[in-house]
């Protein structure tokens, strides 16, 4: 039986207006096949993104791919553009931004720019290269690096959970009181690094539990709102097949050590519903 580690991605949301508004000179793409400078508008119309698999449309991979395109179909290139995250089984997360002609000149620039390199894991512009990838993890995405324990079949979403009340009285009466139902899940990881775990620990940039929880569940981003949904990936190579939840650990991440006294294996529980919008 193989054994997965999975991933966790959360939801990056666009505002439809944009961070910033194009034509300021600032996130700009330059290809050396000429046309010159191309301002950037990752915003458009809105949207809904994950990393591997699709919000509104496509993933955020791709919707970075078509403005990388468009812009070089504006200069008369017409150049194609891979993006991609290695966010596989054994994936380091990291973003990388390919040309099939020439090389390409990325500044970041503006609030928009800065938001999109954020995302993607780079600290710099990207000057004259062919292929680039990021020096972080890329971020609205975690990979824990070990198996996940669940209290159920890996390919269930849960327990299905009533909201209700029951009241008994001293002469035995009984009353209830049914509401709407939820789908309940717990994951718990019980040998996570301390890099996997706590973001003063990394050793890659936004690899850790804890900077995916402050980014996302926390709202620490304009692309996240607080507790965010979440997709789980049971296999972080199967990108077709997840869970969508939303998070209730939203007052505190949830890991402790294993051992009070050692700071080597860490523990934590992720308490989810599942999502039905």
């Amino acid at each position: 039986m193989a054994i997965f580690h999975g991933k966790w991605e959360s939801l990056i949301s666009i505002t439809g207006d944009g961070y910033s508004h194009p034509g300021n000179g600032n996130f700009q793409l330059e290809e050396s096949d000429g046309g010159g400078k191309q301002d950037l508008a990752i915003s458009g119309s809105g949207g809904t993104y994950y990393w591997s698999s699709v919000g509104d449309d496509v993933d955020f991979a791709d919707h970075i791919k078509a403005r990388l395109e468009a812009a070089s179909v504006t200069a008369g290139n017409s150049n194609t553009y891979t993006v991609s995250v290695d966010a596989g089984e054994d994936g380091t997360g990291k973003v990388t931004i390919a040309v099939d002609s020439g090389t390409y000149t990325l500044t970041w620039g503006n609030a928009e720019g800065q938001i999109v390199r954020d995302l993607c894991g780079f600290d710099d512009d990207i000057t004259a290269q062919s292929t680039a990838t990021s020096a972080l993890q890329a971020k609205a995405l975690w990979l824990p690096g070990c198996p996940v324990e669940t209290p159920y079949h890996l390919d269930s979403s849960g327990q299905p959970q009533l909201l209700g009340a029951v009241t008994l009285s001293e002469d035995g009466t009984y009353n209830s009181m049914v509401g709407a139902s939820h789908t309940r899940n717990e994951y718990v990881y019980q040998a996570l690094t301390q890099a996997k775990t706590i973001a003063a620990a990394e050793d890659t940039g936004n690899e850790s539990y804890e900077q995916f929880w402050l980014d996302s569940m926390a709202a620490g981003q304009n692309w996240a709102a607080p507790g965010t949904r979440m997709r789980w990936y049971k296999d972080a190579d199967t990108d077709a097949t997840y869970i969508t939840y939303n998070q209730l650990n939203i007052l505190t991440p949830g890991y402790e050590r294993v051992n009070p006294s050692w700071d080597g294996l860490w523990r934590l529980q992720m308490n989810v519903a599942l999502d039905n919008s």
